[in-house]
């Protein structure tokens, strides 16, 4: 598992849509991360695998993506959207050239 200082000095927030959106990394409870859109703020547990971490930071930028674009994650369903959103993880891991590409594209 990463450490948590190491984790903590990476992400302290994540800007989208003219939004700030802060990151705590804190266990939430009854869950691995939670999206506050009310709080403008991510909690993410500090106690992951870094295959997990990689999934539950798709997962709540799929959250994040729904709310600041006014689509209703109820309307997708939260099973749907833990699926769905994992699988770009899933993809990139299983695809280095890619991810190095998309990588890339981002600098």
């Amino acid at each position: 598992m990463l450490s948590f200082s190491y984790i903590y000095t990476m992400l302290k927030s994540i800007k989208y849509k003219n939004k700030r959106i802060k990151v705590l990394w804190i266990k939430p409870k009854d869950c691995l991360a939670v999206y506050d859109p009310n709080q403008s703020s991510l909690i993410i547990s500090p106690n992951l695998s870094k295959v997990m971490l990689g999934k539950v930071i798709f997962h709540e930028l799929w959250h994040i993506i729904c709310v600041l674009n006014k689509s209703k994650i109820i309307d997708i369903g939260e099973e749907r959207t833990a699926i769905l959103s994992e699988q770009f993880a899933v993809i990139l891991k299983k695809n280095p050239k890619l991810k190095q590409l998309t990588y890339s594209c981002l600098k």
